[in-house]
């Protein structure tokens, strides 16, 4: 921002207000200018933040709803898991030779949140707003959380017994029945946040 003071010289007192006056005025008007392009683009940044953002809860939101729908499955599946492990463990007689054990991880984005942030969109925002996607996002961590240690002990289920466990041993059996255990206490906490997690993008988004 220039601003140039009038070349004549001031021959009275009068003159010399009237200059300062011009130059006031020519700053205070430099400086709205100034302010308003700048609130225009502070308005345009968030904006786009939260249009962002929406989409992203959106296409969130459609994750976790179908995680959901197949939880039922997953834990029905470690049930009759466990009821197989139990009778290796008796040395009953059974059918089922083989261990198919299943996780899932949902792909929850969280980059338009964390883009705003770094652009500095969130200091523009409201308070009230700012906080309810701060916790917004919070819960749908914890909810990865649980989904990574699911994941985890399938995983680490799988490389205890990976063939039959009616030829496996009894230390074996049972740390896969410990990880089967795990998963379903990861499941049941997993099934509970991503209600709540889906109730808060529901809020978020109308």
């Amino acid at each position: 921002m220039d601003i140039h003071p009038p070349h004549a010289p001031a021959h009275s007192w009068k003159d010399l207000s009237i200059q300062l006056a011009t130059i006031t005025a020519g700053i205070l008007i430099a400086l709205s200018l100034e302010g308003l392009r700048e609130w225009r683009h502070e308005r345009a940044l968030v904006d786009e933040a939260r249009k962002t953002i929406a989409r992203e809860i959106a296409d969130n939101l459609k994750e976790v709803d179908g995680d959901q729908q197949g939880l039922p499955a997953l834990q029905a599946n470690i049930a009759k898991l466990l009821d197989l492990v139990n009778d290796a463990l008796a040395k009953k007689p059974g059918e089922v030779h083989q261990m198919n054990v299943n996780a899932s991880m949902s792909e929850l984005s969280a980059a338009g949140w964390q883009t705003a942030e770094r652009m500095g969109a969130l200091a523009h925002m409201d308070y009230s707003e700012v906080q309810r996607y701060s916790k917004l996002y919070g819960i749908q961590q914890l909810f990865v959380e649980h989904q990574r240690q699911t994941l985890d002990h399938a995983i680490a289920a799988l490389t205890t017994i990976p063939g039959d466990p009616f030829q496996a041993s009894t230390r074996d059996l049972e740390s896969f029945r410990e990880h089967l255990q795990q998963m379903r206490a990861d499941l049941l906490a997993q099934e509970q946040i991503g209600k709540r997690l889906s109730e808060e993008y529901r809020k978020t988004l109308h």
